[in-house]
């Protein structure tokens, strides 16, 4: 029994899409200026074991947030960050709100993810085609590293254009 080409399997078609999708966001994103802001706005969250740390973890994101005035890249942060985490993989779901003051056509929301050692070991992503002027986005950004690998994220970037 032969092997499908690498370029027939599933994975590897997801990969080129994800790939593409980062391209187009990269050549249509935002000047210097705007992605500065975009690392500075970064909202993070860790997950840990303990309940206790948790509720810490979630008061902190909480206070960031608000002195943020809930806006990330002209996006208001409707509500909490949750993680879902299956035998392979981790989903990062919540919702977000267009403030940017037009419709958009494409928007995309990434968070980068860590191992235990605090080193990035990839992103988590998802996209939506066609959000309206303050419509609300509930998204489900899905990381396609192993789940047991990835410690803490971090929001990255919400882009659009």
């Amino acid at each position: 029994m032969t092997k499908k080409p690498v370029y027939k399997r599933w994975w590897f078609i997801l990969l080129i899409v994800i790939i593409a999708i980062g391209v187009i966001g990269a050549v249509a994103g935002g000047s210097e200026e705007d992605q500065d802001k975009n690392s500075a706005q970064a909202v993070s969250q860790n997950s840990s074991d303990s309940s206790e740390e948790q509720a810490e973890d979630s008061q902190q994101k909480e206070d960031e947030i608000s002195e943020e005035e809930n806006l990330v890249d002209g996006f208001e942060v409707t509500g909490e960050f949750t993680e879902e985490r299956d035998d392979y993989f981790l989903y990062i779901s919540g919702s977000v709100k267009n403030r940017t003051g037009r419709e958009l056509n494409y928007a995309q929301i990434i968070f980068n993810l860590y191992d235990k050692d605090g080193a990035q070991i990839g992103t988590a992503v998802d996209n939506i085609n066609s959000i309206r002027e303050d419509g609300v986005w509930k998204f489900k950004a899905m990381a396609l590293e192993n789940a047991e690998d990835i410690a803490s994220w971090e929001l990255a970037s919400i882009d659009s254009f």
